[in-house]
């Protein structure tokens, strides 16, 4: 007697299934990376001075920051504080603590407060606070929830994945571009985006672009028209440490700024200005 073994023909959008995470599964992982980091969002809210026909203005603005030691130190975007003369920090259990500016990057966007621990409800209760992933691990397709505080609307989650992992924006030309003029320093200048479709709106900025581990992989910065653009955690970890460190963000400067050689047959790059008393003008560039 023999043995007839049958198979079957099955739709290959049923075998996928089989290759596809439960909805139960992603749902653990979100409500996992939820509780690291939701705790130590905090609604940023400021009174920025600047000057109008040299007078004094005040205005209020809103933002979105984490707090990322037990010491309080809450990372945020410049664009957020810029000209604050009153910050506070209200954290999602309702509880408001007084901050203040502790340094600011505004190459990347990057501002780091200071919390008043000492003026808290109860000083004795401990901080949550979050940390910061490695962002170089970070690939496109990634699941990524983007925290932060919308429209001045207080904690808010979206998800989304990475569309690319070392965005730059260009000109017309192509030449790259440096990013977000706000009227004073330009920022973004050093910065390579990673990109999601998670959505950011305006009060978003400063908020956390957080991986399925609960870590801190990027700071949600800008968005729009179905894109949004985050700093990597490894750019902010450079700039947070030398805060902490030195009160303050040291970098190396040449003195000079390139554009492309127009012409393809040549190589190397065309200076367009060098900065007068810069190492780039001693050296005789």
């Amino acid at each position: 007697m023999s043995v007839v073994h049958l198979r079957l023909a099955l739709p290959a959008a049923l075998l996928s299934l089989a290759v596809l995470p439960a909805q139960s599964d992603i749902k653990a992982q979100i409500e996992f990376a939820k509780s690291k980091v939701y705790p130590a969002l905090v609604n940023i809210s400021v009174v920025a001075k600047s000057y109008e026909g040299g007078r004094p203005v005040r205005r209020p603005s809103a933002g979105s920051g984490t707090v990322v030691s037990p010491a309080g130190h809450v990372i945020t975007n410049y664009h957020v504080v810029e000209g604050a003369e009153r910050v506070t920090c209200t954290l999602p259990t309702g509880e408001t603590i007084v901050a203040k500016v502790l340094s600011e990057d505004p190459s990347i966007d990057f501002a780091v407060l200071q919390l008043d621990l000492k003026r808290r409800r109860d000083p004795n209760v401990g901080l949550p606070f979050a940390t910061l992933g490695d962002s170089d691990t970070v690939q496109v397709g990634d699941y990524v929830l983007a925290v932060g505080n919308p429209l001045a609307l207080s904690s808010s989650m979206t998800l989304g994945i990475v569309s690319n992992t070392r965005r730059v924006f260009t000109d017309f030309l192509g030449n790259e571009a440096e990013d977000m003029d706000i009227g004073g320093p330009k920022t973004g200048m050093f910065t390579l985006w990673l990109q999601t479709d998670a959505l950011i709106l305006p009060g978003n900025s400063g908020g956390a672009m957080v991986n399925l581990r609960g870590e801190i992989i990027g700071m949600n910065t800008r968005g729009g028209a179905g894109m949004g653009f985050a700093t990597p955690s490894n750019l902010l970890a450079k700039s947070l440490n030398q805060i902490v460190t030195y009160g303050e963000v040291r970098r190396g400067w040449f003195g000079v700024d390139v554009k492309p050689v127009p012409d393809a047959s040549q190589r190397g790059a065309l200076v367009a200005h060098v900065v007068p008393g810069s190492p780039a003008a001693a050296a005789g560039i």
